[in-house]
C-alpha cells in the first residue's frame, strides 16, 4: 500500500522537488525555528551573563550606588535565579527587547525582500539571505567574546531579518514547485523543519547540554548551519518554473526548470497550463507591490483575508503559552532543569502533530484542520484560564508567608492545577501545530495569483511578525498585572478566528490559483449584494 502510494507521488514529482524542498526547508524553515527558540532554554544562564556585564560596569564607575551593586553584582541562589528578571525591572526590560527585537527584524525582512524575490526570483532571494543569516550567527556567537549585550541585540535583529525573509519566500518557492495535489504536503514541510528547529534550539540549550554559563555561544554557530547549507547547495536546484516562465517570460529556462521537477505524468499537463497562463493571463502575471493590493478593492479584500489569518499564528495565544510553559512546569514541583526538560516535550508533540497533518492535509484540505485546531485551543485555553486561576488564588497567595514555601505548595489541595496546566500545555501546542501554526502562509500563497503573490505573502507574514512583537512586549505586562485572567483576551481572539475562518476561509485543496482567486471573487461579489 504504502509502495503504491510512493509509486503514485512519483508519476507526479521527481527526486529533485524532494531534494530541493529537503534543501529549503531545513535552509529556512529549520533556520527559523532554530533561531526563534535558541535564547529560550539557555534565559537564567544568559540573564547571568547580561547581570556580569553591568556589575563589572558598576564596579568600574567612579560612584556606584550600593542598590545597583546589589542588584547586579550579589551572587544568586538557584531559586533567586528563577525570579531574577521580576525582581530586576531593568534585566527584564534589557531581556525583552534582545528577545523581541527579533520579530522586528523579520517584519524589516519580509518587507524589504520583494523587490529582490520579483527581480531575482525566489531562489535568487533565498541566495541573497544567505548573507544576513551567516552574518547575524557570527555577531551572535561573537557577543559573548566582546561582552557585549547590544551586539547581542543586534545579532538578534539581523537573524530575524533573515527569518523573515525564510517565512515569506521559502513558502511561495515551495508552493510554486509543488504539484497541485500535493501542494498542501509540500507547504508543510517547512513547517515540520520549523518545528524540528525549535525541537533542536531546546534540546541543545539543555542545561545538561549547551546552556551552560561557557557554551551557549556555540548554539549560535549551530544556528549557522542551516543556512549555510542552503547557501552551498541551494545553487544546484531549479528555480521556481512559474516565476521563469510567467515573471520573466523564459520559456526555455522555464520549461527546463519543470522537466526538473516534474514526473512523466503530470510534465506536459502542467507545461500546457503554464503556456496557458502565459498566453491568457497576461493581467494576472503581471507584478503588483504592496500598494497595489490595496488600491484594487478584489485584492485588498484578499489581502485583508490573508493578514488576519497569518497574524492568527500568534495572536491566538501561541507565544504566550510558550512563555508561561516554564512557569506552569516550576510550579508543579519541577526544578530549572527538569521544566527545560519538559519543554523539549511540547517541542517533541509539535513536531510530531505536523508530520501528521503533512500526511492528510492534501485530503482533508486546509479549512478543516484550521478549523479543528482552532476549537481545540480554544477548549484548552479556557480550561488553562481556569487552572491557573485557581492556582494564583489557592495555591500562590495561601504559600505567601510561609516559611517552608515549596512545602506548603506540595499540601495544597489545589496543587493539582499545576499538572493540569501542564497537561494543557501540551494539548494546546499540538491543536496549535494540527492547523493554525502553518496552514495560514500556505492558504497565503494558494490564493493569489502569480503578480500579487510576492507581495501579498511577505506582507501577511509582515504583519503576523508584527503580532508577535507586540504578543512578546505586552503579555508579561499584562500577565504581571492580572495574572491568569490575561488567557481571556485569546479565548476571544479564538472565538473570533473561528468564526471568521468558517465563513471568510474557502477550501484551496486541488485547486489552481485561478479557480481559487474565482471562487473568493464570487464569495465577495455575493457579500457585496447581500
Amino acid at each position: 500500500m504504502i509502495n503504491q502510494k510512493m509509486y503514485g507521488v512519483l508519476q507526479e514529482a521527481t527526486w529533485t522537488l524532494f531534494w530541493t524542498s529537503v534543501i529549503v526547508g531545513i535552509g529556512s524553515g529549520f533556520y527559523q525555528g532554530f533561531n526563534a527558540a535558541v535564547i529560550n532554554a539557555p534565559q537564567t544562564t544568559m540573564g547571568l551573563w547580561i547581570r556580569n556585564i553591568e556589575c563589572a560596569k558598576h564596579n568600574q564607575s567612579k560612584s556606584p550606588t550600593v542598590n545597583d551593586t546589589e542588584r547586579w553584582c550579589k551572587v544568586l541562589s538557584e531559586k533567586e535565579q528563577e525570579k531574577m528578571f521580576k525582581e530586576n525591572p531593568t534585566l527584564n526590560v534589557i531581556w525583552t527587547g534582545i528577545a523581541s527585537i527579533y520579530t522586528l527584524g523579520s517584519v524589516i525582512g519580509a518587507l524589504s525582500i520583494i523587490p529582490i524575490c520579483q527581480r531575482f526570483g525566489r531562489k535568487g532571494a533565498l541566495l541573497f539571505n544567505g548573507i544576513p543569516c551567516i552574518t547575524s550567527s557570527l555577531v551572535l556567537g561573537l557577543s559573548y567574546v566582546a561582552h557585549s549585550y547590544w551586539m547581542l541585540a543586534a545579532g538578534r535583529l539581523i537573524n530575524g531579518f533573515g527569518a523573515g525573509v525564510c517565512a515569506s519566500i521559502a513558502t511561495i518557492y515551495l508552493t510554486e514547485i509543488a504539484p497541485l495535489s500535493l501542494r498542501g504536503l509540500f507547504g508543510i514541510i517547512r513547517g515540520v523543519c520549523l518545528f524540528g528547529g525549535q525541537l533542536c534550539a531546546q534540546v541543545l540549550g539543555h542545561p545538561s547540554i549547551l546552556g551552560t554559563s561557557t557554551l551557549w555561544p556555540y548554539l549560535f554557530g549551530f544556528g549557522l548551519l542551516p543556512a549555510l547549507m542552503q547557501f552551498v547547495l541551494l545553487p544546484f536546484c531549479p528555480d521556481s518554473p512559474c516565476y521563469l516562465y510567467l515573471d520573466r517570460d523564459s520559456t526555455k529556462k522555464g520549461t527546463k526548470a519543470l522537466k526538473r521537477l516534474r514526473g512523466d505524468l503530470v510534465f506536459e499537463i502542467e507545461l500546457a497550463e503554464l503556456k496557458n497562463k502565459q498566453e491568457f493571463d497576461a493581467e494576472a502575471n503581471e507584478s503588483v507591490s504592496v500598494a497595489g493590493l490595496f488600491k484594487d478593492p478584489f485584492l485588498r479584500h484578499c489581502i485583508l483575508i490573508a493578514v488576519i489569518m497569518n497574524m492568527g499564528t500568534e495572536l491566538v495565544g501561541y507565544s504566550a503559552i510558550l512563555f508561561y510553559s516554564t512557569s506552569v512546569f516550576l510550579g508543579s514541583g519541577m526544578g530549572q532543569s527538569a521544566a527545560v526538560t519538559a519543554t523539549i516535550g511540547t517541542g517533541i508533540l509539535m513536531l510530531v502533530a505536523c508530520i501528521i497533518v503533512a500526511t492528510f492535509i492534501d485530503k482533508v484540505g486546509r479549512r478543516i484542520v484550521l478549523l479543528v485546531g482552532y476549537v481545540g485551543m480554544l477548549v484548552v485555553t479556557s480550561a488553562i484560564t481556569v487552572f491557573i486561576v485557581l492556582f494564583e488564588t489557592f495555591v500562590e497567595k495561601e504559600s505567601e508567608g510561609k516559611g517552608d514555601d515549596e512545602a506548603s505548595k506540595k499540601n495544597n489541595p489545589y496543587i493539582w492545577t499545576t499538572y493540569a496546566s501542564a497537561a494543557c500545555v501540551y494539548l494546546f501546542l499540538v491543536c496549535y501545530s494540527v492547523g493554525p501554526g502553518i496552514v495560514p502562509s500556505v492558504l497565503a500563497s494558494e490564493m493569489f495569483t502569480q503578480g500579487s503573490r510576492t507581495a501579498a505573502v511577505c506582507f501577511s507574514i509582515a504583519l503576523s511578525a508584527l503580532a508577535a512583537f507586540f504578543v512578546t512586549v505586552l503579555f508579561p505586562l499584562a500577565s504581571s498585572a492580572i495574572g491568569g485572567y490575561t488567557f481571556l483576551v485569546f479565548v476571544g481572539l479564538q472565538v473570533f478566528y473561528i468564526f471568521y475562518a468558517y465563513f471568510n476561509v474557502l477550501e484551496t485543496k486541488g485547486k489552481e490559483s485561478e479557480e481559487i482567486v474565482k471562487d473568493i471573487r464570487t464569495q465577495w461579489e455575493r457579500k457585496k449584494k447581500s
